[in-house]
């Protein structure tokens, strides 16, 4: 039986797009999801990054009032354990949310877009 990541994948012929994503502009460029809420947009990325680390920064950051910066800094940037014994083990950025930190944080937003711009 499928999971659900495989099945929305199959149906939306993302595959090849994915994989060769995966293969060669990973390092080069970001992968952008967007789309209207419910359209799983979530379940794409984690499809595409099962065998990552994943850092999620999303509302709930937000409510939080964490720095995205110090959050980044933390999360994103250290090396975590497994890390530090598998040169095949890679770490992601989820930004999730964004409409919702649009309306609702727009100081956070603009880190987010700066940060964006950063090599």
């Amino acid at each position: 039986m499928l999971s659900l990541e495989d099945y929305v994948i199959n149906t939306l012929g993302y595959r090849d797009i994915i994989k060769q994503w995966l293969d060669s502009n990973y390092k080069k460029k970001p992968l952008v999801i967007y789309g209207n809420p419910g359209s799983l947009k979530t379940t794409i990325a984690n499809y595409i990054l099962k065998d990552w680390v994943k850092v999620c920064f999303n509302i709930e950051n937000s409510k939080k009032n964490i720095n995205l910066e110090e959050y980044l800094e933390l999360s994103l940037y250290k090396k975590s354990i497994t890390m530090m014994f598998s040169n095949d083990t890679y770490k992601s950025l989820i930004l999730d949310d964004l409409s919702h930190i649009q309306s609702c944080d727009k100081k956070l937003l603009q880190n987010i877009l700066l940060f964006s711009k950063k090599k």
